[in-house]
């Protein structure tokens, strides 16, 4: 399993040997949050795939689950909340990012 990350040790991106990822985790071990970020705007159920895998694979519970698309309507996704990128400044969206 890797972590890929940037100057912020406090996020990064998941990604297995077969392709199994996750765009964004943020935060620590006590408080992390996962993030998909999808150009589609008709959520998909298999769109939460990679953030069940990571907790699988890795053992660690997410806090917060979410998927950033580019639909008009916030909904749940399975251990997810898709949430439109338009509303990405909302304090109900990402809040603990």
């Amino acid at each position: 399993m890797h972590f890929y990350t940037n100057h912020d040790p406090a996020s990064s991106f998941w990604r297995d040997h077969t392709g199994n990822e996750v765009d964004l985790l943020a935060g620590d071990d006590t408080n992390l949050t996962g993030v998909e970020i999808k150009s589609g705007s008709t959520v998909a159920s298999d769109w939460v795939r990679g953030l069940n895998f990571f907790q699988k694979v890795s053992g660690t519970a997410l806090a917060h689950a979410e998927i950033l698309h580019g639909g008009g309507n916030s909904l749940p996704c399975g251990i997810a909340r898709a949430v439109p990128w338009t509303r990405l400044g909302e304090k109900k969206s990402f809040a603990n990012l």
